[in-house]
């Protein structure tokens, strides 16, 4: 049985199609790449490809200690995705370019390497537009483990090759 530390949500505004789970204070620069559509580990975290380039998204987040036994069936989830990321700080929080969800930090066990298991739902809604109320759904679960390859645990959204930005990318 997994033990959750904390589980929360909130309000994010994103902009620039992406939100992130990040370590530090510091908006990660690097171009994480195509990656698998969903969320792509970066240098100090991962990005999640919102779908909406502009507006707020619903986010909940949970920490455990393990992973959980079985895929969350709270909502019908679109899309779950899983990366490793790294955290040298161990101060992983969910944020975006502009904005920040109060939340404590996901980073539990200090320095080191975490999966994030990313659930999105609504993703083919809207997509690349700005919105004024939220169309798309998160939930982001976060537990240390060592570096493994992603997983896509499920992909249903007829746009869940990846965000515009990312099918952009594969274009060129």
């Amino acid at each position: 049985m997994a033990i959750k530390r904390h589980n929360d949500g909130g309000r994010l505004v994103v902009t620039y199609q992406t939100f992130g789970i990040v370590d530090g204070d510091d908006w990660p620069l690097d171009d994480p790449g195509q990656g698998n559509g969903l969320v792509h580990p970066c240098g100090h975290g991962a990005l999640v490809y919102a779908g909406i380039h502009t507006g707020p998204v619903e986010v909940q987040a949970v920490s455990r200690e393990q992973p959980h036994d079985r895929i969350d069936d709270s909502r019908p989830w679109q899309e779950v995705a899983e990366v490793s990321v790294t955290a040298p700080t161990g101060y992983l929080r969910i944020r975006s370019f502009e904005d920040v969800v109060p939340l404590p930090t996901l980073g539990a066990a200090g320095p080191g390497t975490y999966r994030v298991r990313v659930y999105a739902d609504g993703r083919d809604t809207d997509i690349d537009g700005a919105v004024r109320a939220p169309v798309k759904h998160y939930r982001i679960e976060v537990w240390p483990a060592p570096c493994a390859d992603d997983v896509i645990h499920r992909r249903t959204a007829a746009g869940a090759g990846g965000s515009p930005l990312a099918r952009k990318h594969a274009s060129i």
